[in-house]
């Protein structure tokens, strides 16, 4: 991580950047010497829509050289302690190092973040590089490669490594590879790897699907909104319009057979004072009923395609989940209103329901990626 090594990356990085987007994770590079080993970290990268990106690590690191001359001669000398307190020194002069202290025998306690507009590259410890390509929106973040004899070296060290790593994407990036622990729900939210062994090497291409300038502002290279074929908030809007419609009819129907009832003179409109008495046909209370189901569940229905727009989380997953409430709501109106079969008229209510409740558990976990 703490590598001077910076130039001869680049060139690595423009190899592995072609011809599609990559994005090759190593936050354990190890070139000898003057280097740092993670032990206990967490490291996140959290990408945007407009491709700009913030990052933050936090934990413990200890250096490859001073552990190797420990392992060697038992104790570092005094000037080896005092030239790894003068590398947290020039650590701390980078602003976004929050932390870098050296609490001894080669160990460091570490803490930085960032934040990055779209295209601008980050080499922060050369424990985490990021390089963009102005000209394709190629991105690269990787460290250096390790080779055969380093591994050797450093397996005798008997450094223990407890880091995770979580990479959030947004919806218009598409991830091509990688060798994440877990993934996440739907292809939507942030890929995550638990690192035990320094030989784990975290790996992710990704390409924007709508790349932006490195030269631009983010606000002017946003695509205009008939261009954004992935992300059209208004879509959640038109499920809760059809219900909203549907309950209207069922509405309209039970005035007419209520007014059609009185008019006939088949009973009183006294009969409807207190809601539905005893007096009113049984097809008139079926419809009633309907109607009354209609203005309760549904109403979280709404709730939630609001919320998913609001936030702008609204998923085709999430679409056709609310388009299948909505299915089974009018089908279930159907039976209700009809033939009034107990059987079918429950499962139909009991499916609409489950799906109701993933809808809610879908939209809370969109929420919470973000």
């Amino acid at each position: 991580m703490l590598c001077p090594n910076g130039p001869p990356l680049l060139t690595r990085l423009s190899r592995l950047s072609r011809p599609a987007c990559a994005l090759a994770f190593s936050l354990f590079t190890l070139l000898l010497p003057a280097c740092m080993l993670p032990e206990k970290f967490k490291a996140r990268i959290e990408y945007r829509e407009d491709a700009s990106y913030s990052y933050e690590f936090s934990g413990s690191a200890i250096n490859a050289v001073a552990a190797w001359r420990i392992k060697r001669t038992g104790a570092l000398t005094d000037k080896d302690r005092r030239d790894l307190e003068e590398e947290a020194r020039k650590m701390r002069s980078n602003p976004d190092v929050k932390n870098a202290r050296h609490t001894g025998h080669g160990r460091f306690v570490l803490e930085s973040s960032g934040s990055r507009e779209s295209g601008e590259s980050t080499f922060l410890f050369n424990f985490l590089n990021v390089v963009t390509d102005p000209l394709t929106g190629v991105t690269v973040i990787a460290s250096n490669a390790i080779t055969e004899q380093d591994w050797s070296r450093l397996a005798t060290l008997g450094v223990r490594m407890n880091g995770t790593l979580t990479v959030a994407v947004p919806s218009n990036a598409e991830v091509l590879t990688h060798n994440a622990t877990s993934k996440p729900f739907m292809g939507r939210g942030a890929y995550e790897w638990k690192l035990t062994q320094l030989e784990q090497r975290p790996a992710m291409t990704l390409r924007f699907k709508q790349p932006t300038s490195a030269a631009e502002p983010a606000d002017t290279a946003a695509p205009a909104p008939e261009a954004l074929t992935e992300h059209r908030p208004t879509r959640i809007l038109w499920p809760m319009f059809a219900l909203s419609g549907w309950t209207l009819s069922i509405l309209i129907l039970l005035a007419i057979e209520r007014v059609r009832a009185v008019l006939g003179g088949v009973i009183g409109a006294n009969a409807f004072a207190l809601g539905d008495s005893d007096e009113v046909p049984l097809q008139m209370q079926l419809i009633n009923r309907n109607y009354m189901n209609l203005l309760q569940l549904p109403l979280l229905f709404y709730v939630a395609c609001v919320t998913s727009y609001v936030t702008q989380t609204a998923s085709v997953f999430t679409v056709v989940l609310a388009w299948l409430f909505v299915a089974l709501r009018v089908a279930h109106s159907a039976i209700h209103v009809t033939c009034n079969n107990v059987k079918y008229r429950f499962a139909l209510f009991a499916a609409s329901n489950v799906l109701l409740m993933l809808i809610w558990l879908w939209l809370a976990a969109q929420i919470a990626a973000r």
